[in-house]
């Protein structure tokens, strides 16, 4: 087998078993509940053609047992939106990696501060809660570092709907959507110190991580600070209830977040490596056979299999 950088070999597939995090001297009244988090492109959603066929039998139980799917995500407000009521799902999610989280009004009986209420393309409220700066905010730093400095970049407001398709593979339709940011930036990096850029947004309370396809710019909460707010807030509305957090997730900028899930999968990639690192000899950390949705399925629905009761789950 030829040498792969930062990847997993075969015979760590399911290397490291299942075991009920957090029950250690405890006593839990009732069974714990799952809450997945999922990436989309290259996890959920197939890297070629975004779709999710592949991964409807994990979907429909998650559904059957009232399991919450947050999408966790770099796209936007409005792809979420959509992709979320095409799925059927009516729970939170986490857009722009980590930089702002969308709850459905009415979600919570006790809604936390937020910064403004958004409403989907199917006539769903939505509250925004951002962390860090807006996204005009992003774009003007942006817009002054290139003018300072001899770095060369387009991010998605230098480039139009078109454009965008092309780097993509999106619809036009689809394009626009995802141009219509609320607090980060992608940007396709072309010539430059990128070690000096990341230095200087620092200093501007930014950050830069790498996606599937792109650099992101964002303030400096990411996956895992969103998984563990949200994650909060369910604690809130149901204190005497464990909570499990499942994490999927097939690229660098979710490695936070699979390592400080309770359950992590890393979803093997297109090209048919894994780009995330586990760890060895931890628990509950899962590398999937398949690349993408189908893969995404077949370790979710493993998951699923072993903590919800069999006669519910072939029943």
């Amino acid at each position: 087998m030829a040498n792969r950088t930062n990847t997993v070999d075969e015979q760590h597939y399911y290397a490291y078993p299942l075991h009920r995090p957090g029950n250690a001297g405890k006593i839990i009244s009732g069974s714990p509940k799952l809450l997945v988090f999922s990436d989309l492109d290259g996890t959920l959603l197939d890297h070629n053609n975004y779709s999710y066929d592949a991964a409807k039998p994990a979907l429909l139980q998650l559904f059957r047992h009232n399991i919450p799917l947050i999408l966790n995500t770099s796209k936007t407000f409005i792809e979420t939106a959509d992709i979320a009521s095409q799925m059927g799902g009516f729970h939170p999610f986490v857009i722009e990696n980590g930089a702002a989280i969308a709850i459905p009004e009415n979600y919570f009986s006790h809604l936390p501060e937020y910064d403004e209420i958004v409403e989907s393309s199917r006539s769903i409220r939505y509250f925004i809660k951002r962390f860090g700066s807006p996204y005009n905010t992003i774009c003007h730093i942006l817009a002054q570092l290139r003018e300072q400095y001899p770095f060369e970049f387009r991010g998605f407001k230098d480039m139009s709907a078109q454009e965008v398709s092309n780097i993509t593979g999106l619809s036009l339709e689809q394009s626009q959507k995802a141009r219509k940011r609320l607090a980060s930036e992608p940007i396709v990096w072309n010539k430059g110190n990128i070690h000096q850029f990341e230095e200087k947004l620092n200093q501007q309370n930014l950050t830069l991580i790498q996606g599937g396809r792109f650099w992101h710019v964002k303030s400096a909460s990411d996956k895992a600070a969103a998984m563990h707010w949200l994650t909060e807030l369910y604690h809130q509305q149901s204190p005497q209830q464990q909570f499990i957090q499942v994490a999927l997730g097939d690229s660098p900028n979710d490695q936070t977040m699979l390592d400080q899930a309770d359950i992590a999968i890393a979803v093997r990639s297109h090209n048919g490596k894994h780009r995330l690192n586990l760890g060895k000899q931890r628990p509950n950390r899962i590398y999937t056979q398949h690349a993408g949705p189908a893969g995404w399925q077949a370790s979710l629905l493993r998951v699923i299999e072993h903590y919800v009761p069999k006669e519910r789950f072939y029943g």
